[in-house]
């Protein structure tokens, strides 16, 4: 069937179905999953995302294209789960910058969006990588500019096509993928769903079932990655407080690498590899008061997925053990929290005294 334009509940159809998909393919993605660092998680932050960006507009009635695509892309950050999944929020933050105000829209309003969204992920990577799901939705926006039709769903067919395409040409930009004999993980994530955008679309807007998952244990590509993670902890989380500019943005650079520094309204959400959550979390508190708390030990990770113990790896990573009730310290770690959510993490780091 022909669609001249699609509204806001044509859209909400479209990413519902998306989501499904994602969800049912989240451990093909992860089996991909070998940059920036092999620790096998990319389709399940991904689908995460995703479903969290979903479940936000479902309540919805409005038809307003602009309306829905604006609540999904706050709930995406709000939602957003490991690099990929705030990269992939931003995506479609863009695209709802460039719906905005709009009933509905038409094809060639639709591939501007796009090009919105590949804009608005690129400002918010402080280090962008090409070869990746950056790569991806750039050549996908700037392709669909270019084609030209008064078909939505003839564009999305394009727009699987170009996807499909640059996708797989990561490997020739990315020498990691190359060596791992894969395509980037949140490339991948993102082609399913412009590909669960588009099938819906073709059926009608009807949604797909979930199923089980399949496994591709035998396939992860991050089990016979060997690389040095250089920083250990993924650390995110979010700040109630006015985007900064200038002075927090620069000290994370010090502090990690794989950043992603996001202001949305009165929010800032914060994504960093790190050797030192604790400081940064510390740092982070000055800014403002902090929620949704996420640090995950990535070698560990990586680890499980290799069957590796931590003394074959050799990696010195910190354990904080338990101290009996009857023992007494002969030393203890001490720290000053400004909020209940840097008060668990320090307990969970192995703080005894938390003031």
């Amino acid at each position: 069937m022909k669609y001249n334009k699609i509204n806001g509940q044509h859209f909400l159809s479209m990413v519902e179905n998306a989501s499904v998909r994602l969800e049912n393919e989240k451990a093909y993605v992860d089996s991909l999953n070998v940059f920036p660092v092999p620790d096998g998680d990319t389709g399940t932050n991904m689908s995460m995302t995703f479903t969290a960006a979903v479940e936000e507009i479902r309540k919805m009635t409005s038809t307003s294209i602009g309306e829905v695509s604006k609540a999904m892309a706050k709930g995406a950050l709000m939602g957003a789960r490991g690099n990929s999944g705030v990269i992939l929020s931003q995506i479609f933050r863009g695209i709802a910058k460039g719906l905005e105000g709009k009933e509905d829209v038409n094809p060639y309003e639709f591939s501007l969006s796009l090009l919105e969204g590949s804009k608005s992920a690129y400002r918010a990577v402080m280090r962008p990588t090409e070869g990746t799901i950056l790569t991806v939705i750039r050549e996908v926006g700037e392709q669909s500019t270019e084609y030209h039709t008064d078909d939505v769903a003839d564009l999305f067919g394009k727009i699987v096509e170009y996807g499909s395409e640059t996708l797989e040409r990561t490997p020739d930009l990315l020498p990691q993928l190359k060596a791992a004999g894969v395509v980037d993980s949140g490339g991948m994530g993102l082609l399913i769903i412009l590909k669960g955008m588009n099938e819906a679309l073709l059926n009608g807007f009807k949604i797909a079932e979930r199923k089980e998952e399949d496994k591709y244990e035998e396939y992860v590509a991050a089990r016979d990655t060997h690389t040095e993670i250089t920083f250990g902890y993924c650390t995110e989380f979010i700040i109630l407080a006015e985007p900064d500019q200038g002075e927090f943005k620069d000290y994370l650079e010090t502090m990690g690498d794989s950043i992603v520094y996001v202001g949305y309204d009165d929010i800032v959400k914060v994504h960093i590899h790190t050797d030192e959550p604790g400081l940064v979390l510390a740092r982070a508190g000055e800014q403002g008061e902090l929620t949704k708390i996420k640090i995950e030990n990535m070698r560990e990770q990586h680890r499980e997925l290799q069957g590796t113990s931590r003394g074959e790896e050799n990696v010195p990573t910190p354990v904080a053990q338990p101290i009996k009730n009857n023992e007494k310290e002969k030393y203890a770690f001490i720290s000053v929290s400004v909020g209940e959510g840097i008060k668990e993490v320090f307990e969970d780091l192995g703080v005894k005294y938390v003031v």
